[in-house]
């Protein structure tokens, strides 16, 4: 039996540096918000719902929901006019819902929706907001007949989904 000191052994051990999440592309935002917000679901035993654990995650990955708030939603400038997600400031959004029309007009009331469907408390508090914003954009896509709407995130928080 030999032994070496441990001075003498090379460590093969990496030293860990932070990676903030909000460097990562939005594809893999959006998958750590999902991850992280099932976690904190599942850690406090479903005492929370997931509305009110996305906006948690969010805040403690210092990423914007609106990349699973507009999942779908193909507008390039979009992002930039939407910050006022993140700041919940969505009298902004109402400002730009007046002026829009046509695809725009949809994608704010898809956003507006989905906005109020993942508010903390969001079926308590915001469920005529989110019938009346997913209702109108509902019937806007059928009367304009766009491409289906992708209610795939706000389906998944409604009771009867």
């Amino acid at each position: 039996m030999e032994a070496s000191s441990q001075s003498s052994t090379s460590s093969k051990i990496s030293t860990y540096s932070y990676h903030p999440a909000s460097e990562d592309k939005e594809s893999w935002q959006r998958l750590n918000l999902w991850l992280s917000s099932t976690f904190i679901l599942a850690v406090k035993e479903g005492q929370i719902d997931l509305d009110s654990c996305l906006y948690r995650a969010s805040r403690s990955l210092g990423l914007t929901r609106y990349s699973i708030l507009a999942e779908g939603i193909d507008d390039p400038e979009l992002p930039a006019q939407s910050q006022w997600v993140d700041r919940r400031q969505p009298e902004e959004g109402f400002n730009l819902l007046a002026q829009a029309k046509g695809k725009k007009h949809l994608q704010l009331l898809i956003l507006l929706g989905s906005y109020y469907a993942f508010q903390p408390g969001s079926y308590v508090l915001y469920k005529d907001s989110v019938e009346h914003y997913l209702s109108k954009a509902v019937s806007e896509s059928n009367k304009c007949s766009l491409a289906p709407i992708p209610l795939q995130p706000v389906r998944a928080t409604l009771p009867c989904a």
